[in-house]
């Protein structure tokens, strides 16, 4: 009888630890299941990855709590789990908890009380009284409540000895997981009273409009979530008891269930396919028939009709019973994405960050269960829990925002492919502007490659001009012109032809920062490298890293100046510019300061499709996805500022956020017209962009990586140091370097470079100092075990108190 479990705990530890199963315990406890555990002097939740009958320690700690009925996750998703956590080098309890619903875990909590010896203690009124006085009073008292009563006290120190001596005990408290144990009240009509529901409906006053609506309806759907009807028809209690007490209705208590309520009207559209698309979906369809694992990229230009590809394909893996993800890059391209998707398909499970935890889940049980077939979502949604799964499409494959930077650091466009594999599954990557790293492995014949050329109803690409902002400033009266005079022609045109226009200026706030004009000091965040951005609305100056604030200085703090002047432009600016410019216009702006509620993103959506917004303003949040038809005319204000990066994607970038932006335009029967203003009118990205030679920029892109041995030609892991204290880290600093180099004189290491360590291009973020490291080679498996290596030496030397080390594989961010 295997009686001992292998539990992964949920702290940053790369190590599974053994516990023995109490025999009340033995049939409940499988793979797949949360349990409670004690570790060191605290208690955890850990996941449960296997079981066995021996263990080469004598002595073991025993299972608490099993916390789950049935597993949260099966044998099989346990294999890809485990290659998450080798080939990313995480924990696997790091990966297993960012690939659950969020919300589930467990924390333990313990609160300090007093025992009779302590009660007698105060009373004699002694030395230390005052903290146990303070325990008295506070009838759920954490450590960190005391630490913050008796700051100059050793608290830990203190309450270790009144516990030797008798005087306080712990309390153990283990909260419900809200995600997993609420219940929904519900609404369910009386089946035998059925027909007596339905005369007394009918015999209702006709004043009673309202009454006679919430009493249909239940009659309708026979159970419907108490909650819903408040939504729907407003306080409806009053009348629920009225039923209620008739016996018409039974409230009751109901384990809640995925639902889905559609948030989109339907349309009638007939569409017709192009040819290019009608060969892409046999060819993708014959793949999903097959149940063989094909990788497709999908290249198609703006407008191009990839979306219906998508849904065709999804179609036909739900008609052969197999599941569906569909990633998207951002949170605001779900509406327009629901909108088409609605039109085919009756229940789609969304999964991003502005849903509540609690949907997460019901959507992730109703996965497992086979309930729902298809989940449309941002990068976390590659975790649907699918065990027959046909389709992953990842649209906008070429963006960043599939590579998760903090925690454990996967990137979802990669790994979709890895889960593919093991399911024998389709994938499709669908872009305009595909990463260089896509568009050479289908030219290796590693990705099946699809291209569509065309715009669907024949639309036309839009014209694209240049202006170059370093002539228009030598023309205007002012320095800090934003807007040039043709972009401000073309919009008062737009507004007259009474057609929508959008400008894109991926920096958000009022101006990129304020500086003295007297002894040239710029106002900088005191907890990051960086300077803070002006917010005019408020008068704030703000730091977008660790979101520190503080109002706008009248003086210098440097000289004692009044000259403090804004310099650069953001989102907030523009908004300004464009409103005192064209004060009859409906100016919205769209960025992470304004797209704050949970529903801003579908209200921006029925706007723009209403006709609400005549000028819309936005961050990168604009850039993609969006179809709308009115939009004729697009501006693209710095579009260089990506080439300032120290990365060698920034050019890369830049032209794909200038063909997609420019792909907004003309999507309807009206030409587009698209305006770039920059002040690199010469740069190759840009004017790539310019004449939509997508394949040339490619080629051009892939030999220069190939010259200088960076990705697809090679594989990089990025080490960073971080530290709140400077010369810990540079201590650190110092011993990554001398490892590093040691473990390079290694034969079994030859092929291996690196790049630096350095110091990060922003040195402090929140009040941590940051150090990095980039290791290169062709052979992954060589780079993998180098850098585990590296790390289990560099651990060995350093502090965890003071130094945390973390590892990147495959880096996007290099700041």
């Amino acid at each position: 009888m295997k009686n001992i479990a292998l539990v992964a705990v949920t702290l940053k530890i790369n190590k599974v630890f053994s516990y023995l199963i109490p025999d009340p315990l033995i049939a409940s406890v499988k793979i797949g299941k949360r349990v409670l555990v004690p570790f060191r002097n605290q208690k955890l939740t850990g996941y449960v990855i296997g079981t066995t009958d021996k263990c080469e320690f004598s002595e073991l700690k025993e299972i608490i709590q099993v916390l789950d009925e049935t597993p949260l996750f099966s044998h099989d998703y346990l294999r890809f789990f485990k290659w998450l956590s080798s080939y990313y080098i995480a924990p696997i309890a790091q990966v297993i908890k960012t690939a659950l619903p969020a919300g589930i875990n467990v924390t333990h909590k313990e609160y300090y009380a007093l025992t009779p010896a302590g009660e007698e203690y105060i009373e004699s009124a002694q030395k230390g009284a005052d903290l146990l006085a303070f325990i008295k009073s506070r009838p759920d008292c954490t450590v960190n409540a005391i630490k913050k009563e008796f700051p100059a006290q050793n608290v830990p120190t203190k309450l270790r000895k009144l516990k030797q001596k008798g005087y306080v005990h712990v309390v153990a408290s283990l909260p419900n997981t809200p995600v997993t144990k609420t219940f929904v009240k519900h609404v369910e009509l009386v089946m035998k009273n059925k027909a007596a529901f339905h005369d007394y409906i009918t015999s209702l006053p006709k004043r009673a409009t309202r009454r006679a609506k919430i009493a249909l309806y239940i009659l309708e759907n026979g159970s419907v979530p108490s909650a819903y009807l408040n939504k729907r028809f407003n306080n409806v209690k009053k009348f629920i008891d009225i039923l209620e007490n008739m016996d018409y209705v039974s409230v009751t208590q109901k384990k809640p269930e995925a639902t889905y309520e559609k948030q989109f009207e339907p349309e009638n559209k007939h569409i017709v396919f192009t040819n290019e698309q009608e060969q892409a979906i046999d060819t993708i369809n014959d793949a999903i028939d097959s149940n063989s694992y094909q990788p497709f990229l999908l290249h198609g230009i703006t407008g191009s009709g990839k979306t219906e590809v998508y849904i065709q394909a999804a179609k036909r893996a739900i008609q052969n019973g197999k599941g569906v993800i569909i990633l998207i890059p951002e949170i605001a391209l779900t509406p327009n994405l629901l909108r088409r998707f609605e039109q085919h398909f009756d229940e789609i499970g969304v999964v991003h960050s502005s849903v509540s935890p609690r949907a997460r889940y019901r959507y992730y049980q109703s996965v497992r269960e086979g309930k729902l077939k298809m989940i449309i979502g941002a990068r976390s949604a590659i975790f649907a829990p699918f065990d027959e799964l046909g389709l992953i499409v990842i649209d906008e494959e070429h963006e960043t925002t599939y590579k998760q930077d903090d925690g454990f650091k996967y990137n979802a466009r990669d790994i979709a492919l890895v889960r593919a594999k093991m399911k024998n599954a389709v994938v499709v990557l669908g872009s305009a502007t595909p990463s260089v790293e896509s568009y050479y492995n289908a030219s290796a014949g590693k990705y099946k490659y699809l291209k569509l050329q065309s715009r669907v109803q024949k639309s036309t690409l839009p014209d694209i001009r240049i202006v170059d902002m370093k002539v228009e400033k030598e023309k205007g009266e002012k320095r800090d012109i934003v807007l040039s005079n043709e972009l401000l022609k073309k919009i008062g045109e737009n507004l007259e032809n009474r057609q929508q226009t959008m400008l894109f200026l991926n920096r958000r706030g009022h101006s990129t920062f304020i500086v003295c004009y007297e002894c040239g000091d710029a106002q900088i965040c005191p907890n990051c490298s960086i300077s803070l951005t002006y917010h005019s609305s408020i008068n704030i100056l703000v730091c977008h890293y660790c979101g520190f604030k503080k109002r706008l200085p009248e003086l210098c703090p440097n000289c004692g100046g009044s000259r403090l002047k804004p310099v650069g432009f953001g989102t907030q600016r523009i908004f300004e510019e464009v409103t005192n410019r064209f004060p009859e216009a409906s100016v919205f702006r769209m960025d992470s300061d304004t797209m704050t509620k949970k529903d801003s993103y579908k209200d921006f959506y029925n706007k723009m499709i209403q006709g609400e917004i005549d000028i819309l303003i936005g961050t990168q949040m604009i850039a993609k996805g969006h179809d709308f038809a009115n939009v004729t005319l697009v501006g693209i204000l710095s579009a260089d500022s990506a080439l300032m990066l120290p990365d060698f994607r920034a050019e890369e970038r830049c032209f794909a956020i200038i063909t997609q932006v420019s792909g907004r335009a003309g999507r309807g029967e009206i030409p587009g017209h698209v305006i770039i203003q920059t002040l690199n009118p010469d740069n190759d990205s840009i004017n790539f962009a310019l004449q939509a030679k997508v394949d040339e920029y490619h080629q051009r892109e892939i030999k220069l990586r190939r010259e200088l041995n960076y990705p697809p030609f090679s594989r990089l892991i990025n080490i960073r140091i971080v530290s709140k204290s400077e010369s810990h880290g540079k201590d650190a600093f110092g011993h990554l370097a001398r490892l590093s180099k040691k473990l390079l004189r290694q034969s079994k290491y030859k092929g291996v470079s690196l790049l630096g360590p350095v110091t990060c291009p922003i040195f402090k973020i929140k009040n941590k100092f940051r150090w990095q490291m980039l290791a290169r080679s062709k052979d992954s498996t060589r780079l993998h075990h180098f850098v585990n290596e590296l790390y289990n030496d560099l651990c060995g030397v350093v502090s965890g108190n003071y130094v945390k080390i973390s590892i990147d594989v495959d880096p996007v961010n290099m700041l």
